[in-house]
């Protein structure tokens, strides 16, 4: 009897430590996920931005192979978006933007004149989802335009006073060029892939 609990002590000293390491570990990876799982979030729904401008640059593409020009119509244009959208999608210029307003779930009625689809302030709130087109790169598609296009999506994620703003363009777009210009971290926009044009998360 003594014998066996001599050895078993040893036993449960080794496993009071292993607990405690454990912890210890544990601890540590909490310290350093829990601080930065906002930005983790945030990542994940840049994601968005991505589909969504691949989305119409499909159909942009689409339409002009049937009708030989590009549009900055959304009606024309026939692209949707799934309701919850952080971000909101622009086919025109800043100043010509027109947006369909999500502040209710009534279905989405675009008229010939709406360039863009609005974040959901129905679901996220005016303040985590306004309707504000991009501005670092700016659309320059007009209705009829056979030349190129770009589109745009911005949104503010961590609530600051930067935007997260992305762009694609039916043309190459080489880094600092008067006509289009682009601030991709890769130094250029090949046409049909996203641009990064402002990282809202690492600001």
């Amino acid at each position: 009897m003594r014998s066996r609990i001599g050895e078993e002590r040893p036993r449960r000293r080794l496993s009071l430590m292993g607990v405690v390491m454990a912890a210890s570990a544990l601890g540590t990876v909490v310290a350093i996920i829990v601080p930065n799982l906002p930005k983790f979030r945030a990542h994940g729904r840049q994601q968005e931005a991505k589909a969504t401008l691949l989305r119409v640059y499909a159909a942009q593409t689409a339409r002009f192979a049937v009708h030989g020009s590009y549009v900055s119509s959304i009606a024309q244009l026939g692209v949707t978006l799934p309701r919850e959208n952080r971000y909101t999608l622009a086919l025109s210029t800043p100043t010509e933007f027109t947006g369909v307003l999500r502040d209710s779930p009534a279905p989405d009625a675009p008229g010939p004149a709406t360039s863009g689809i609005c974040a959901d302030r129905h679901h996220f709130g005016e303040s985590q989802a306004p309707c504000k087109p991009a501005e670092t790169v700016s659309a320059n598609v007009t209705a009829g335009s056979t030349g190129s296009f770009i589109a745009t999506v911005a949104a503010n994620l961590d609530h600051d006073g930067v935007r997260d703003e992305w762009s694609i363009s039916s043309e190459y777009r080489a880094a600092g060029s008067v006509s289009s210009a682009t601030t991709c971290a890769s130094g250029e926009a090949p046409a049909g892939e996203p641009c990064h044009d402002v990282d809202d998360i690492a600001r």
